[in-house]
């Protein structure tokens, strides 16, 4: 990878906490996050979709949160102890009169087990080049290392 390549890359893991970041033709490192093809095992990401989304309704039960699966939109993959999977998927907000709304979790595809590791609602696109949101998450457990 260049200088520059890398320069690009660290940007995008910044700017968008590794949600959307661009392959770099003829780059192949195992640690970086790349796209994922959704349409290659949507049933899959639908899957760590619904695990966080479980895990969302499981930790906000009291506050009446409730959310259902509507759509995998996009995933990027990062190999770390298992893959590292960040998922940007559309859900119903039951809990707010039914409406869809854009969320992001990262779910680690562990050596021994599943786990929701960050969920949050998408940051809107004029809010992305100001780097973390973390701010934004609903609950946080990894570590965005690009």
């Amino acid at each position: 990878m260049t200088p520059e390549e890398a320069y690009s890359y660290s940007e995008q893991v910044l700017k968008s906490d590794g949600f959307d970041v661009s392959g770099i033709p003829g780059v192949s490192c195992c640690h970086q996050i790349q796209p994922c093809n959704i349409d290659y095992n949507y049933d899959m990401y639908k899957r760590y979709s619904q695990l966080a989304i479980d895990e969302y309704n499981r930790r906000f039960k009291d506050a009446n949160a409730e959310l259902e699966f509507v759509k995998v939109l996009k995933v990027m993959g990062q190999a770390s102890r298992g893959i590292r999977y960040y998922l940007t998927f559309m859900a119903k907000d039951l809990g707010d009169g039914g409406e869809i709304k854009t969320y992001q979790a990262v779910v680690l595809d562990g050596l021994d087990s599943k786990t929701a590791n960050s969920f949050r609602l998408k940051p809107p696109e004029d809010d992305r080049d100001s780097g973390s949101h973390g701010r934004q998450w609903f609950w946080e457990n990894h570590l965005c290392n690009g």
